[in-house]
């Protein structure tokens, strides 16, 4: 365990120095970095991973040098991502809404076929009351027939 001890310290004082330099470092570009926004040249809220990628790579891959068109150029890309966003809702909005079109067209035409059957059944009831209407009738002219033969049989043969 001494032999492990002291073989971890000789291991962590190797060690040190390197922690030290790096340590060193950071603090040095933590610095440079505040120095760098104490400057202002670049609005707080373009001050990103993002704007600082965007901004590398504008200059890097062209010749312009005026930070402010670059800024605006980068506001306007801003602009457009967030009006593609916007168009792509409100297609997905307007999709919704045919298909919500398209499912009450639907319910509609079940409605109208509904309703035709109930008029188809209602018109039969009607014909079959026309029919028991017409049998009806028949019956009673039947009776009255039969009532004027009973009758003129009856005054034929007692009167």
């Amino acid at each position: 365990m001494q032999r492990y001890a002291a073989q971890c310290q000789t291991d962590l004082n190797r060690n040190v120095p390197t922690y030290n330099n790096m340590l060193s470092q950071l603090r040095e570009v933590e610095k440079n970095l505040s120095d760098a926004y104490s400057v202002n040249i670049i609005p707080n809220r373009y001050r990103t991973i993002y704007a600082a990628y965007y901004l590398y790579d504008y200059f890097s891959s062209c010749q312009e040098t005026d930070l402010d068109k670059i800024v605006q150029t980068m506001l306007l890309d801003q602009i457009i991502t967030k009006l593609n966003r916007i168009i792509n809702q409100q297609t997905e909005m307007i999709l919704n809404q045919r298909m919500a079109l398209a499912k009450q067209d639907e319910h509609m035409e079940q409605l109208q076929q509904n309703h035709n059957a109930q008029l188809r059944a209602m018109a039969q009831i009607e014909q079959n009351q026309a029919l028991q209407t017409n049998y009806l009738d028949m019956l009673d002219t039947n009776t009255r027939i039969t009532n004027f033969f009973v009758t003129a049989d009856y005054i034929n043969k007692y009167l």
